[in-house]
């Protein structure tokens, strides 16, 4: 198999629809992935708006993004316009916890900012996996809004072909639970794919009505292209009917490419 096309932007891969709310799971980029998408939505007149029910270190939203406080739908309404009005992307939190970190806000009110049309594109971060580059999720875990119509399950390829261990994987117990891999064991296609298509995977607790797609992301961290492929190609033939979208790509470098989508 080899990766389709390529692109510049991760909007034009995700073929995003005129009114999304987009969730984040996984690891390897969440926060980055986020703000990605904002600012090139945002070039291109939409309105995005951030948030997370979560957490998110606050030193990476600073420089385009304005933190709102929640105060009530008409008041958020206010902020929001004005904030977008200025040219800067709201980011919407609880506040800043002593960590440094933006405190997430309920899934109930992304649901409400999105029903009642506060933005036309909602993109938050819906799981936590301390910078690593892949995680299985806890019973808690991830918190989606239930309106999501896109959820974006992330991983960072460096994993691929990486020995399992603890210091490379969130949550090893529950990952070796779900893909049956022990200490030492080599995180191959077959163990990410059983990650990303198993219940207690990277979709877990996904809206029935949202599309799902599987961001690669760190495409620059992997000597080969065509490793990338086959770990999509993997996940396409095996999730046939259920996942949506494979992309492969690397943010850092600015490209992209699809590797496969449902038919």
């Amino acid at each position: 198999m080899t990766i389709l096309e390529g692109k510049t932007e991760l909007s034009a891969c995700l073929r995003l629809k005129d009114r999304e709310l987009i969730a984040l799971t996984g690891a390897g980029g969440k926060t980055s992935t986020m703000l990605r998408l904002a600012r090139e939505l945002s070039k291109k007149g939409r309105r995005p708006v951030c948030s997370t029910t979560t957490k998110v270190w606050h030193r990476e939203v600073e420089k385009d993004f304005s933190l709102i406080m929640p105060e009530g739908i008409a008041r958020l309404r206010e902020k929001i316009n004005s904030c977008l009005g200025e040219g800067k992307i709201p980011f919407l939190g609880k506040g800043i916890l002593e960590s440094g970190k933006i405190s997430g806000i309920d899934p109930q009110l992304c649901d409400s900012i999105f029903a009642q049309g506060l933005s036309d594109i909602l993109v938050l971060e819906a799981d936590g996996a301390r910078g690593l580059p892949v995680k299985a999720p806890a019973v808690h875990e991830p918190v989606v809004p239930s309106t999501t119509t896109l959820l974006i399950a992330i991983i960072g390829l460096e994993i691929l072909g990486a020995a399992f261990s603890a210091d490379l994987v969130f949550r090893p117990d529950l990952f070796a639970g779900i893909t049956g891999i022990t200490e030492g064991d080599l995180i191959d296609s077959r163990v990410l794919a059983d990650l990303i298509l198993s219940p207690k995977g990277s979709f877990k607790g996904a809206p029935p009505q949202a599309r799902k797609t599987v961001f690669l992301n760190k495409l620059d961290l992997i000597g080969s292209r065509e490793d990338a492929a086959i770990l999509a190609n993997e996940i396409l033939c095996r999730g046939e009917g259920l996942i949506d979208r494979v992309i492969v790509g690397s943010l850092k470098n600015d490209c992209f490419f699809l590797a496969g989508e449902k038919r």
